[in-house]
């Protein structure tokens, strides 16, 4: 196992070590792999700043560790693999790192290197030349840099115990010291106080000068005797004083004892405990895993099927554990199931001891989505003890959507003893089933009612929220009508968990049961339930009342999400979609606030085939108002077509109304400048009634006099269409309106007054 993770990691190291190419397994390259030199190797110390080592090898390492474009998991790797050489003059080539200025980041990577190494063989830094290392640290403990303080206590603490706690007392005792320097050496103390030499200098600190060196000395002291602890400087002097006479062996033995009291205190932190030892596990898994990632993704294609088997056929769960993980990268890249090799890998390990192991194998059935593994999950299932990989495997047959897991499903779900996680994924995975292409069969469907019914009543009351929800939205997946009581209890809720499946449901079971609560629900605190009651609404409303809750929701100012307004849009309009063509009008004239909407919505009424059907009096009304709101929003180009097939549909005999939409048919061709045969429809209207030219010359006055003004081609361009028409019995406003353009003082196009 040690021979494979050494593998694993020098592989990661050399494949990229400070921009040049290390391999660790590609002879074809020919470059030799740095090694670590014996122990017995003489390498002369790194000189003075701006030296290099002599050995070709610490020098290899130093420099890889010191280039610019390194990236820190690389120095720290090659920083480990340099603590690894085991002599004094690797240590001293790693006490000179610590002083590394730029890149910045190097004594950080080169404190986590000496934890690392340090914490895996601590007689890699019990080595002469420990104690100049051991002195920087003590340094490094007070840096400004609160993750280097946190790295150099952590390399400080796999240090000879002895040598650290000595220069630790000197650090922490000096008064000359800065004070950051004396309190980091004073945290890290506080962590050997049964010591009796630290005990002693901790009660000595507490005469000292400093306020904050002799606080937290006082705050360091209470382990080292049982509860209750002293609380006053003085007390804490007393009692050191009583364990004068002592021997050592005394000491150690009252040692024993305390710690030995404290076990069965301690057991109550037991999970607490094993959580923090979990965390150390997945931490150290994820760097294997990422050492992993780099070996793999170094080789060629061709061999990273057997690196992946390789990896799979191993038991230790780190490393088994980062295989997995790039077989789920490689499913999620690819979107297509890993060859069969692989998978028979990854299946081996569903008895795996490891439960994290398990769990991550369901992971990948779960991705690779084959219906035919479900067998495998519920076999898995019916041994698993887990409640975690319970419920992985659980969610993992909803991936699958097999009707054959529907069984186990249900059964999971009406297990009065079964944990409210696991009802949780039966029911999420019961949904997923249910809306899979491979519909329930009658006898699973009936077994499924039965099963959520049941279950829904036992949650219904006792405030298990995600649990309930689940099964609210197991049913709306299913949508079977014997749901309908559960749906419109389950809208009287507040939660909007159970809220959004139970709208969905009232929606699929087609139930008007509760629409006043739906209207109500238009105005939820929660976006997405309000987004779904608009939408039920469209598909359950029918009533004035209806359309009323779903207005507002329309207003940017009222509804900030732009989700609700396009739901509460889209229901409107299938509610007036249902409506006659009087009904469909007087909504449409309650959308002038949403003239967007209006215009969207009339534009449609005039659309193929739904205006072949229409009465012409209809579509005059519609197109009217089309226009009407296109002008509102200056979209005076779109305007023209429903204002000019509202004009030619105009009879002769209705002469003032058509005379009322040609000349808004002219103020939408003049503003969206289509000037182009204005004239041939100028020539009739304006002598339609007495004063339709009179208030044509007000339209185009108005148009030359707007505050935008208007361009000298556009102004010369309307001057010939309109000297083109015969002034012939045209009156004097006409005439005046002419003469506009011959005026130099103000020309058309100058807004000037």
């Amino acid at each position: 196992m040690n021979a494979l993770l050494r593998n694993i990691l020098i592989g990661s190291v050399l494949v990229t070590v400070g921009g040049r190419s290390h391999p660790s397994s590609h002879a074809q390259n020919g470059a030799a792999i740095p090694q670590p030199p014996p122990a017995s190797a003489q390498v002369p110390p790194p000189p003075a700043s701006g030296d290099v080592p002599l050995n070709p090898q610490l020098e290899d390492f130093r420099q890889s560790i010191v280039e610019p474009s390194a990236e820190y998991g690389t120095r720290v790797t090659v920083g480990t693999l340099l603590v690894r050489v085991g002599t004094e003059e690797a240590l001293r080539v790693t006490t000179s790192l610590l002083d590394i200025v730029e890149p910045a980041e190097v004594p950080r990577a080169v404190c986590e290197a000496i934890a690392r190494a340090g914490s895996e063989n601590p007689a890699l830094v019990a080595v002469p030349g420990s104690a100049e290392l051991v002195d920087r640290l003590a340094v490094l403990i007070g840096a400004e840099d609160p993750e280097l303080r946190g790295k150099a206590a952590a390399a400080l603490a796999v240090m000879p115990r002895a040598l650290m706690i000595t220069r630790l007392i000197k650090a922490a005792s000096d008064v000359q010291a800065p004070e950051s320097r004396r309190l980091a050496a004073l945290d890290a103390l506080s962590r050997h106080i049964h010591h009796r030499q630290v005990a002693g200098v901790m009660i000595s600190l507490l005469d000292d000068p400093s306020a904050a060196v002799s606080g937290r000395a006082l705050a360091a002291l209470p382990p080292v005797v049982r509860s209750p602890a002293p609380t006053t400087r003085q007390a804490w002097k007393d009692w050191w004083k009583s364990k004068e006479g002592m021997t050592a062996e005394e000491w150690l033995q009252e040692r024993v004892d305390l710690l030995s009291h404290r076990v069965g205190s301690l057991e109550s932190q037991r999970s607490e405990l094993q959580a923090a030892l979990d965390r150390q596990g997945s931490a150290l898994a994820a760097r294997i895993a990422d050492l992993q990632s780099d070996v793999y993704f170094a080789l060629p294609e061709k061999d990273r099927d057997a690196k992946l088997i390789t990896w799979l056929s191993e038991t230790t769960p780190a490393v088994c554990g980062g295989a997995m993980q790039l077989v789920l990268r490689r499913i999620g890249e690819s979107g297509g199931a890993p060859p069969d090799a692989i998978r028979a890998g990854v299946r081996r390990h569903l008895d795996h001891p490891s439960a994290e192991v398990r769990r991550r194998v369901l992971q990948i059935v779960g991705a690779i989505k084959d219906p035919q593994d479900a067998g495998l999950v519920i076999d898995r299932l019916d041994r698993e003890a887990d409640a975690a990989v319970r419920q992985a495997a659980l969610s993992v047959l909803g991936q699958l959507k097999n009707p054959a897991a529907v069984p186990v499903l249900v059964a999971e779900i009406g297990n009065a003893a079964a944990p409210a996680e696991s009802v949780l994924a039966g029911a999420r995975a019961l949904a997923d089933v249910a809306s899979g292409e491979s519909a329930l069969d009658a006898e699973r469907l009936a077994a499924c009612v039965q099963a959520l019914k049941a279950r829904a009543a036992a949650l219904s009351g006792n405030g298990n929220g995600a649990a309930y929800a689940a099964i609210i939205e197991a049913m709306a997946a299913i949508a079977a009508p014997d749901f309908e009581a559960e749906f419109l209890a389950a809208v009287d809720r507040t939660d909007p968990a159970v809220l959004k499946p139970a709208l969905r449901g009232l929606m699929k079971v087609k139930s008007r049961g509760k629409l006043s609560q739906v209207r109500a629900l238009t105005a939820a605190a929660d976006a997405q339930v309000r987004q779904t009651a608009c939408e039920a609404l469209g598909t359950l409303g029918t009533e004035d009342a209806d359309l009323e809750a779903l207005l507002p929701r329309l207003k940017a100012d009222v509804e900030a999400q732009a989700a609700v307004r396009d739901a509460a849009w889209a229901a409107i309009r299938t509610m007036l979609d249902a409506r006659s063509g009087a009904e469909q009008l007087r909504w449409i004239d309650r959308l002038a606030d949403v003239p967007a909407q209006q215009s969207a919505y009339l534009a449609s009424l005039l659309a193929p085939p739904r205006a072949a059907q229409a009465e012409p009096e209809f579509l005059s009304a519609v197109r009217e108002r089309l226009g009407a709101a296109l002008m509102t929003q200056g979209r005076w180009s779109e305007a023209i077509d429903p204002l000019q097939a509202l004009f030619d549909s105009l009879s002769a005999e209705d002469t003032a109304r058509s005379v009322d939409v040609g000349l808004r048919v002219v103020e939408c061709r003049l503003k969206s400048q289509r000037l182009d045969g204005i004239a041939v429809f100028l020539e009739p209207l304006i002598r339609r009634t007495p004063d339709a030219a009179t208030r044509a010359a007000a339209v185009i006055l108005a148009y030359l006099d707007s505050p935008e003004g208007v361009s000298p081609a556009s102004a010369d361009a309307l001057e010939a269409q309109l000297r083109s028409i015969s002034a012939a019995g045209l009156p004097e406003a006409w005439e005046r309106m002419i003469k506009r353009f011959d005026a130099p003082e103000n020309p058309p196009g100058d807004a000037s007054p």
